[in-house]
């Protein structure tokens, strides 16, 4: 049921790596920031997808919560350079 809308969410959320990690995309003082905050905004919603679709572990919760705010302002400082 839910997998082309899995599909198309993992497609967006890896073009957004593929773009921060891409310099022509950003400024240069905000690359490295940007870079950081997509892979750590990245990272939790692998975790948040491995605790709710594998296996939960007690962490998880404030894992995903660390990297999914500090990605989000990781890369709004990224683009203001």
């Amino acid at each position: 049921f839910y997998v082309i809308p899995v599909w198309i969410y993992i497609t967006a959320i890896s073009a957004m790596l593929f773009f921060a990690f891409n310099r022509d995309f950003v400024t240069k003082g905000g690359f490295a920031l940007l870079s950081i905050g997509a892979l750590s905004f990245y990272i939790s919603d692998a975790t948040l997808s491995y605790d709710r679709f594998v296996k939960k572990f007690r962490l998880a919760g404030i894992l995903i919560h660390l990297t999914y705010y500090g990605g989000q302002l990781l890369i709004v400082r990224g683009f203001l350079g």
